[in-house]
């Protein structure tokens, strides 16, 4: 079964993808880990780049079906 599924798309500051970033377990682990400094790394090598605002678009992938 096809399901449309729109990609979610977002126009965010610097701050506020990186902020989103921070949310993910990933992240979680590896600050947990000892890497506090992964997420600041990133926003300097992004900042020259990024622009006041970006769009962020990822997808969304639905499994659909019937029974």
């Amino acid at each position: 079964m096809d399901v449309a599924a729109p990609p979610i798309r977002r126009d965010w500051t610097l701050d506020e993808f990186v902020d989103y970033l921070g949310t993910w377990s990933a992240t979680r682990r590896a600050r947990d880990a000892g890497r506090t400094d992964l997420l600041d790394a990133l926003r300097v090598d992004l900042a020259p780049v990024w622009g006041e605002r970006r769009r962020v678009t990822w997808p969304v992938t639905v499994v659909a079906g019937t029974l």
